[in-house]
């Protein structure tokens, strides 16, 4: 590389003390070229492999495609567990991480009855499926008054808030909502997060705990999905209407 560049000796190792780098030979900069290439194709490969073992979640007909079915429930056979795995962020069953939530399969009581863990994306579909749904249903209930709103929180990329939609009237909130969507039929544990649990707690300390709500939609993606719509979760566990499985207390 010197005798190309016509660098002196001494020219080179001034130049290598002030850049902090070193002269290579042209083969030595041909091996490093071949190099930086095999770790591209290898991090595609990476890439491609992560994609196909990320398959999604195919439902069977599409959330407009399903008749409304929803109901809300007094007292429940609903459980709720606290999903130490979200943190204080809602996966929102399509929120990141949240809930989004945040989307959430039940987790299996019986070790020995355990399926492979699904992956994200899997449950960011049911997520986003079952959201849709709940959409549709609450569109229904309000659309009739032209002064209220409905906003998709997800849409407008507000996250980790403990709930997915907020139904503004004359610019109050009447209705806050958190939708938990699973595969499986009506009955199942469902995960919650520490903040969309809190965010409830606050409402009912406020005295305005029927305007949180939690839509459990079950059988997702399927012609027989259905939606159970839980209003104030905090007052109906503690009337001994909601069973919740707290797995972490924080001491402050």
């Amino acid at each position: 590389m010197a005798e190309i560049l016509n660098f002196k000796p001494d020219e080179i190792r001034i130049i290598e003390e002030k850049t902090g780098g070193k002269f290579i030979s042209k083969d030595e900069y041909e091996k490093y070229k071949r190099w930086l290439s095999e770790q591209s194709n290898d991090l595609n490969d990476n890439e491609q492999k992560q994609e196909q073992d990320d398959e999604g979640f195919v439902p069977d007909m599409k959330p407009g495609e399903v008749e409304l079915n929803s109901k809300e429930l007094e007292e429940t056979d609903i459980s709720i567990e606290f999903d130490s795995n979200q943190g204080n962020t809602n996966t929102g069953d399509n929120d990141e991480n949240e809930d989004n939530n945040e989307n959430n399969t039940p987790k299996n009581q019986n070790k020995n009855d355990e399926k492979p863990k699904p992956s994200q994306k899997f449950l960011n579909d049911i997520g986003a499926w079952g959201q849709d749904y709940v959409f549709r249903d609450l569109v229904k209930e309000f659309d009739a008054d032209a002064d209220t709103e409905i906003i998709d929180l997800n849409t407008k990329g507000i996250k980790g808030v403990g709930a997915d939609f907020k139904v503004i009237r004359r610019g109050e909130l009447v209705r806050i909502v958190e939708v938990k969507s699973t595969t499986e039929k009506f009955g199942q544990t469902l995960s919650i997060s520490g903040t969309q649990w809190e965010v409830a707690r606050n409402y009912f300390k406020l005295n305005e705990g029927d305007k949180y709500w939690i839509y459990c939609v079950f059988n997702t993606g399927r012609e027989d999905a259905e939606i159970f719509k839980i209003k104030n979760p905090i007052q109906k566990w503690k009337e001994g209407k909601l069973l919740a499985h707290p797995v972490n207390f924080v001491v402050k």
